[in-house]
């Protein structure tokens, strides 16, 4: 399959404080890629880079072979990056339906409504498209961010500790989703400090420890 996201020898942070030093991966599509690490080792800090909201002062950043390094943020959006985030980013006013529209609208290609109505099918949310979205259960507001992110077009998709607040029902279904992305053939990058998840459904993992990205000892996903 072929290599959506490459980060080659990214080193970034702030003035005088490098977080990442010398940061190389790949994600592919049809791959769930793991990122763990503990707090304050740079992992939001690589999706900053990654999103075009840091840039690197070393390195490369490349979308579907694509040199982006220096991209706007909505150019990498508009060549099919989406990112979640680990504190729930829906819009709360709007219907499930809207929240979606709002990402397809911005997209610029295709009919934004069939764009909508496929996707709610595709993350089976249908039943939820016109419940206001600042209601909804954690672990289906989870998935109103992800169906949001590919309303948009994303073909690759940062998700940012997108486990947080589940519980163990909620947890098993979101497993199901994420090997079903998958195999649609996303190229799916996760945060998570859930490693249970993280072996279950990766199949490949880094741990960020001392600004270096590690192959982390778990047993990937069958």
């Amino acid at each position: 399959m072929p290599v959506e996201l490459e980060v080659r020898e990214v080193t970034a942070g702030y003035p005088r404080v490098p977080v990442l030093r010398g940061i190389s991966l790949e994600v592919s599509a049809g791959r769930l890629t793991g990122l763990i690490g503990s707090n304050g080792a740079g992992k939001s800090t690589l999706f900053d880079v990654v999103c075009g909201r840091l840039r690197p002062s070393h390195g490369r950043v490349l979308l579907g072979g694509r040199e982006v390094t220096r991209a706007a943020t909505h150019r990498r959006a508009r060549l099919g990056l989406g990112r979640t985030y680990q504190r729930l980013e829906v819009f709360g006013s709007l219907s499930v339906a809207e929240n979606l529209l709002v990402a397809a609208r911005a997209a610029g290609s295709g009919d934004p409504a069939q764009a909508v109505a496929d996707t709610l099918r595709r993350l089976g949310l249908a039943d939820f498209a016109a419940y206001p979205a600042g209601k909804l259960p954690t672990g289906v507001a989870r998935l109103v961010e992800i169906a949001r992110a590919l309303a948009g077009g994303a073909r690759v998709l940062l998700l940012d500790e997108p486990s947080s607040g589940m519980g163990t029902g909620e947890l098993a279904e979101f497993a199901a989703t994420l090997r079903a992305l998958r195999a649609d053939g996303l190229a799916l990058l996760m945060i998570e400090h859930d490693l249970d998840l993280v072996a279950e459904v990766c199949d490949e993992v880094y741990e960020l420890r001392e600004g270096l990205a590690r192959p982390a000892g778990l047993s990937p996903a069958a």
